[in-house]
């Protein structure tokens, strides 16, 4: 019975200490045990975290040394826009016309006004194929009335900048899918394919 109570007595002892880790002592111990990791053996770690309130550094990790951040930066982007835009936001591409409906005929324009739909067309997800977008577009624009336009189809992306590749951006990176800008209208990711022979 003695026994049972000391063994309680220091599972207690043991949980409370290490219940009683500072913030800074349990990230320490988290990155120490991820540079102890194999797959960590050639790569590089830096980081800071730092207190937003007091702007104080609670703890880092090669904080000064300059690291190309990659797709790690995604996660900065995804979570500013979710804190943004929240949960439920979704990117329209809104179809409208000028001028007037004759027998089936647009005696006008029609114009897609873009939002800056980064799937627009993509055929990375089931919804949003080129395919399946310009099936729906031709299914409102017939339920509209529209058979024929005389006029043009006017793409307005007026929203964003036009200059869609920052200056910063590695010009390496410009041959390849996710190296290309971004505006107002994005169709099949503003990629393009080169055959050449």
């Amino acid at each position: 019975m003695r026994r049972l109570v000391y063994s309680c007595i220091s599972l207690v002892l043991f949980l409370t200490a290490a219940g009683a880790q500072t913030v800074q002592e349990k990230l320490q111990k988290a990155v120490q045990q991820l540079l102890n990791d194999p797959q960590m053996r050639y790569a590089t770690l830096g980081f800071s975290v730092v207190n937003s309130e007091t702007g104080v550094i609670i703890i880092e990790h090669n904080g000064n040394t300059g690291l190309a951040p990659a797709s790690c930066q995604k996660t900065v982007t995804s979570a500013t826009a979710f804190e943004l835009l929240g949960k439920d936001y979704r990117f329209t591409t809104l179809l409208g016309y000028d001028g007037t409906i004759v027998n089936g005929k647009l005696n006008g324009n029609l114009h897609i006004t873009g939002s800056g739909d980064p799937t627009l067309g993509s055929w990375r997800y089931s919804t949003t194929g080129d395919t399946l977008i310009l099936r729906q577009w031709k299914e409102i624009i017939q339920k509209a009335g529209i058979k024929t336009i005389t006029g043009n189809i006017i793409m307005h992306s007026e929203q964003w900048e036009t200059s869609s590749v920052p200056g910063g951006w590695p010009w390496d990176d410009m041959g390849n899918y996710y190296g290309a800008g971004a505006y107002g209208i994005n169709w099949r990711e503003n990629q393009y394919d080169l055959v050449l022979k």
